[in-house]
């Protein structure tokens, strides 16, 4: 269990191409998410998370090791996130989802402010246009659908563009 549990430490620190990312993502990632107990903390969480895909794209960028099969796996980390970051977004209350959306939208400025990770993250198929109007958005279609007993429909209104 010591092991496991020292392997698990490590691999915090990790970023793509590194041996330890797997078990960073696939092992202490589900862990925490496990251990986020409702949906307005899987929310804070997925987007934690999306702005660590962030970081560890401006790290591999600050060591010029952001290029080739590396970026592509930043590449397609970033879009696995960002889609779970928008369906965990489905299920929270409409306070959580407006602080978490401006916190992804911020992240997203903050980020893309790097040429490299703003190249990786278009390269991502990324569209960032949704996020900045997504409150006012989801609160007026919450709103309309609440109003009209219809919620089948609620999950595809309130995810971004």
């Amino acid at each position: 269990m010591g092991s496991t549990s020292g392997t698990s430490f490590a691999a915090q620190g990790s970023v793509p191409g590194e041996f330890l990312y797997p078990v960073k993502v696939y092992v202490n990632e589900n862990v925490q998410s496990s251990l986020a107990f409702g949906a307005n903390a899987e929310a804070k969480l997925q987007a934690k998370l999306l702005a660590e895909r962030f970081e560890e794209a401006k790290v591999l960028a600050d060591r010029g090791e952001l290029e080739g099969e590396v970026r592509e796996e930043v590449e397609v980390n970033m879009q696995t996130q960002y889609e779970k970051s928008r369906l965990a977004l489905v299920s929270a209350d409409t306070t959580t989802n407006t602080e978490v959306s401006a916190d992804i939208a911020n992240t997203v400025a903050l980020y893309t402010s790097d040429v490299q990770v703003s190249d990786a993250f278009l390269a991502s198929g990324i569209t960032t246009s949704g996020w900045s109007d997504i409150a006012m958005q989801m609160n007026t279609s919450v709103a309309r659908e609440s109003d009209q007993g219809d919620t089948t429909s609620l999950s595809m209104k309130m995810m971004p563009d």
